[in-house]
């Protein structure tokens, strides 16, 4: 049924609610997010959901499109007027696709100008702090272009480059490093 608009236009045009959740929190706006489901998506989008309604465990749905890397369906929802900054108890849609390295959607979020330093209340994370210690490299450059702070600390203390030491992230480690200014001075100087 997912990949299918037939069934679906059936079932809104009987009044179903999208917003029904199944036990675990999940309901069909959800599911097709996180399917990546596009045409689903935009269909409900059309017919009646609210893209922005938060469901019981806290989640929208550019939370999971963003989560599981779907960029057609956050952009779509996007279009749709979906609330780039909302958190959910994993950060906002940018942490979430920052720590699993979806660049094509981080891009999409940076460029709707999502607030690169929103940090979770739970641990104080940023976006930069999820890229980093995940090493995601290309999402930690993509934050860097958008001047993320690379200094700020999470509740423990930790900055960015202090999450990718801890978790032998290297290379993340030697391209936060060359941010720090002296560090700049010395690669100039080296040249």
């Amino acid at each position: 049924m997912l990949g299918r608009k037939e069934p679906v236009s059936v079932l809104l045009q009987a009044q179903a609610n999208v917003y029904h959740e199944k036990k675990e929190g999940w309901n069909s706006m959800l599911i097709a997010a996180a399917a990546g489901r596009s045409m689903i998506t935009g269909f409900c989008l059309e017919v009646q959901a609210d893209v922005n309604r938060v469901n019981s465990k806290g989640y929208v749905p550019l939370h999971m499109a963003a989560s599981y890397g779907y960029p057609q369906v956050v952009l779509l929802l996007l279009q749709y007027k979906a609330d780039k900054d909302v958190m959910s108890p994993a950060g906002t849609a940018l942490s979430l696709a920052s720590e699993r390295g979806h660049l094509k959607v981080i891009q999409m979020l940076l460029q709707a100008n999502a607030t690169v330093d929103l940090t979770r209340q739970e641990d104080g994370k940023t976006a930069m702090h999820c890229a980093a210690g995940r090493n995601q490299v290309h999402a930690v450059q993509l934050l860097l272009d958008a001047a993320a702070d690379i200094d700020r600390p999470c509740a423990e203390g930790f900055t960015p480059i202090h999450v990718a030491a801890t978790r032998c992230c290297v290379e993340t480690c030697r391209l936060l490093q060359l941010q720090r200014p002296a560090a700049r001075k010395v690669a100039k100087g080296s040249r």
